[in-house]
């Protein structure tokens, strides 16, 4: 026997075990049920959505409102935002007060309804986040807003530029 034989003495008897296991097994009375027609269901569709509903459904503001932005070009220097650069807002009065921000590589804020954090890397691998009030490295962070924090530390205040490292 060779293996084309072979191949097809398997074939005929899984096909034949199939039939008998309908027949006699699954379906004694004798009806066919191999052949038998399978009713369609039709499926209801949809209504409409009106204008109301998909206000509900999107979560951003419309495009109109960004007209400003979506004209400019995208690929000229002059589309990337102003350097915003540290600068002291009060200058402190104690012995340990600098001319010099503070070491602090902010690289992102999130800003909740309730609640604000600013994500600052510590070292290569390291990114902590740290809420109002907390303290890094000595400096307490007192106000966060979407392109500046702002720290303090004896008496000393800086703002802070968010994505520029100190």
């Amino acid at each position: 026997m060779n293996k084309r034989m072979v191949i097809l003495l398997s074939t005929v008897g899984v096909l034949g075990s199939l039939y008998v296991l309908d027949r006699f097994v699954l379906n004694p009375d004798g009806q066919d049920n191999l052949a038998a027609p399978v009713a369609r269901v039709e499926r209801q569709r949809a209504a409409p959505i009106d204008d109301k509903q998909i206000s509900k459904v999107l979560f951003l503001e419309p495009l109109a409102k960004f007209d400003e932005i979506w004209q400019r070009p995208i690929f000229v220097p002059s589309r990337e935002p102003a350097a915003i650069t540290a600068t002291p807002n009060a200058p402190g009065q104690d012995a340990l007060s600098s001319d010099q921000p503070p070491k602090i590589n902010i690289i992102g804020v999130a800003i909740g309804p309730t609640n604000s954090a600013v994500m600052v890397r510590t070292d290569r691998r390291t990114i902590n986040r740290y809420f109002t009030g907390e303290q890094i490295n000595g400096w307490t962070v007192e106000e966060i807003k979407v392109d500046t924090v702002t720290v303090k530390r004896n008496g000393d205040r800086w703002q802070l530029p968010v994505g520029a490292s100190n």
